[in-house]
């Protein structure tokens, strides 16, 4: 073999087990990516799904609390008899101790009549008895369904942009008022602000995609184009989270995890979205990983190429000393049989010469 054709397969071979080991980090590098995406997008999931859990819960307690106390007779009582509504203080103070469990999740409860008038509230505000309420928000629809309601997104001039959780009450079964409660979008925000951190955000939005909460709490109420220079929800691929949960199924896409949350006819979305930088220095560390892992089989075969030449050269350098050894040993081998020749050829001109004695 050649020395040419030598060196060309040793070029190939090095090309080959250099292009082996590149091909073999990048598929670590990617493997590594996905598992990393798939823990990350298993955490989100499981915030988003156990927070919307307990958004439902929340509200649900509400509802619990507001049918109970569409059930007592102090409620019923202040409805039948408005007369002692707003001057009689047992009434007041009467409302105030059932109200008491429902204010520690609303900011605000009025007890209506059939008609939507107030006849009570609590935190007590004399100045709201005998408004009629029949066109806020719930109100219309509670009279018409006689059942629970939720309202969408409003300005309450009380509270601000809030939600209207309605009660009917009934004595007898027969329809004689509402409980109105308010709860302030903020206050549901401040449920779901602990998971907002450097890395990861949260969004909430209800059936309009208006949001419910968000980092910044001026742009609740808003609509999703308010937030378009947010880093985390102006990706294109936010897009296809909205898609893919319009069809009402907890799922991911990239770093986004969404669960709705369902009460009534009710239908939010939660969303939580990690920046990626969230896996980069894991990500970052197995790259520098693959590249030391890269460097070390260059080095290897560096020091190996190496000794392998070193070796050829002591070999070419070997067979040139036996070749010279050979071309002297002949070289010898020619003088002696030279001299020989001469010896001869002296012994038999010495022989010719030699004088006959007689």
């Amino acid at each position: 073999m050649s020395d040419v054709v030598k060196r060309t397969v040793v070029v190939i071979a090095a090309v080959a087990i250099l292009g082996g080991v590149g091909l073999l980090a990048w598929q670590n590098h990617n493997d590594f990516e996905r598992v990393m995406v798939a823990q990350a997008q298993a955490q989100l999931l499981l915030t988003a799904k156990s927070e919307a859990q307990s958004i439902e819960s929340y509200i649900d307690n509400i509802y619990t609390e507001l049918e109970i106390l569409s059930s007592e007779f102090v409620t019923c009582r202040l409805i039948r008899d408005k007369s002692g509504k707003a001057v009689n203080p047992e009434y007041c103070t009467a409302m105030e101790n059932s109200y008491r469990d429902v204010g520690k999740i609303v900011d605000v409860i009025y007890l209506l009549d059939a008609q939507g008038m107030v006849v009570n509230v609590s935190p007590f505000n004399e100045g709201v008895i005998d408004q009629d309420l029949s066109d806020m928000p719930g109100v219309k629809e509670v009279m018409e369904s006689r059942r629970p309601f939720t309202s969408p997104l409003f300005v309450s001039l009380r509270k601000g942009m809030s939600l209207a959780l309605v009660q009917p009450v009934f004595e007898n079964g027969e329809f004689i008022g509402m409980l109105y409660a308010l709860l302030p979008a903020q206050k549901i925000n401040e449920l779901v602000a602990h998971i907002n951190q450097d890395k990861i955000r949260a969004l909430l939005i209800d059936g309009n995609n208006r949001i419910l909460s968000y980092p910044d709490a001026k742009y609740i109420g808003s609509g999703l184009n308010s937030i378009a220079g947010d880093g985390f929800f102006n990706q294109s691929i936010f897009k296809d989270v909205l898609q893919k949960a319009s069809s009402d199924a907890q799922g991911t896409e990239g770093l986004f995890a969404f669960s709705p949350i369902h009460f009534g006819s009710n239908s939010w979305l939660l969303i939580v979205a990690a920046d990626y930088s969230l896996i980069a220095g894991p990500m970052n560390k197995n790259s520098r990983n693959n590249l030391l892992m890269v460097g070390f089989v260059l080095l290897v075969f560096i020091f190996a190429g190496v000794i392998l030449y070193r070796i050829q050269q002591k070999r070419a350098q070997l067979a040139i000393s036996a070749r010279a050894l050979d071309i002297i040993n002949k070289q010898l081998h020619l003088e002696i049989d030279e001299r020989k020749r001469l010896e001869e050829e002296l012994q038999k001109c010495a022989g010719v010469r030699r004088p006959i004695i007689g």
